[in-house]
């Protein structure tokens, strides 16, 4: 079994969050300093990313609570090393979501 690290629950962390269709420029004053960007996946839908820092584990979940309560199905949450990994990972076109498996080709 993994040994998770404390710190990961109550320090800031940087993540990206995957969700279907588009948040609109409301969002931003909501996520905070967490980049939007907007694009399509490989099947032509909508998909949003959020990446940035979340102050610790509690604020990451209520900004899920709050997609949720919004209506925006959760596509993968994604802890990254720093806040750049996601602008990095997208640009390449490829990372791996929460449950390993390979995100979608743009």
């Amino acid at each position: 079994m993994q040994k998770i690290d404390p710190s990961l629950v109550c320090e800031p962390g940087n993540y990206r969050i995957r969700v279907i269709g588009r948040l609109g420029p409301r969002w931003a004053d909501r996520v905070g300093d967490m980049q939007i960007t907007v694009h399509e996946d490989q099947t032509g839908g909508t998909v949003t990313d959020l990446v940035g820092t979340v102050a610790d584990q509690a604020a990451l979940q209520g900004l899920l609570d709050h997609l949720y309560a919004r209506g925006h199905a959760l596509l993968s949450v994604q802890r990254l090393e720093s806040a750049g990994d996601g602008a990095s990972a997208e640009a390449r076109g490829r990372g791996d979501t929460n449950d390993g498996a390979p995100n979608e080709t743009r």
